[in-house]
């Protein structure tokens, strides 16, 4: 019988490929096996964000934060996809979330600097990215 590990394993070969489709089926696949596993619920909402399926990859962190909410990444991940689709707002308060969580989390600093900038935000972008140098300055 297959298990939800093989399954994420062949999914993230999938990925590596760049075969995002294939990978968001095959990780359905193991959630079916398991559907409380936290990290295969990001590693859906990951393909699917790669296949340019935001609605659905938010759908899939949602999941991935119910089940672990204290984990930064999860949060980071569903605001790109929320500013990919013009959430602005909810895509702020997503990165900011994940900085409470993790304060040296360079890439949400990165990825909230960048969003300030694309709204015209250019004060708060600054201060952001600053921090994200601060942080890590090969960033």
């Amino acid at each position: 019988e297959v298990t939800p590990q093989a399954l994420n394993n062949l999914a993230i070969a999938y990925q590596e490929l760049g075969e995002h489709v294939s990978a968001v089926s095959v990780y359905r696949r193991a959630l079916k096996l398991d559907e409380d596993d936290p990290a295969a619920h990001y590693n859906l909402g990951t393909a699917l964000e790669r296949a340019g399926e935001y609605r659905a990859a938010v759908k899939a962190y949602r999941e991935a934060i119910e089940l672990e909410p204290e984990e930064a990444k999860y949060y980071n991940n569903m605001g790109g996809s929320l500013a990919a689709y013009n959430k602005t707002e909810t895509a702020e308060r997503s990165y900011k979330w994940a900085i409470k969580l993790k304060p040296k989390f360079v890439d949400a600093y990165y990825n909230l600097g960048n969003l300030l900038l694309a709204t015209g935000n250019v004060e708060g972008a600054i201060e952001r990215l600053e921090q994200a140098l601060r942080i890590d300055p090969s960033h």
